[in-house]
């Protein structure tokens, strides 16, 4: 029998990094919306949290899955929910980030993404994507 374990830390933002969710309350029942219906579908979404502009998402993929075509459902989804039951305007950018995550490291970065509303009242998104992208 195959084992799969593959961990990815996914982030992803709003088109033109438009400030969409201003409120905590906004950001979680968006988040706990995406989770449940990965869930429903799937998708195993480990830790979900994020800013008023993007979302980061600890991801374990399945050996059936692709990740394109995991963060295509989630954020298609998401951005069809929150337009359709929010009457909001979310568009998500086409392109996101994404890394593997060793499981030695999966706490450290459970614990990363549920600080991001502390996180972001320091440095912004584009500071955070920089960071990300320079350590690799």
């Amino acid at each position: 029998m195959s084992y799969i374990s593959i961990y990815i830390h996914c982030v992803w933002g709003t088109k033109h990094r438009d400030p969409v969710f201003f409120t905590y309350e906004e950001r979680r029942e968006l988040f706990q919306h995406i989770y449940e219906v990965a869930h429903q579908n799937g998708i195993y979404v480990d830790t979900i949290g994020g800013w008023r502009d993007h979302v980061h998402c600890l991801i374990e993929l399945q050996s059936e899955q692709s990740l394109s075509s995991v963060i295509h459902q989630i954020k298609g989804e998401s951005a069809h929910w929150y337009n359709v039951e929010k009457e909001g305007k979310l568009v998500w950018q086409d392109e996101y980030f994404a890394a593997s995550v060793s499981k030695s490291r999966l706490e450290i970065v459970r614990k990363y993404i549920r600080s991001q509303e502390v996180h972001h009242l320091r440095h912004t998104f584009a500071e955070e994507y920089t960071q990300f992208t320079t350590r690799l």
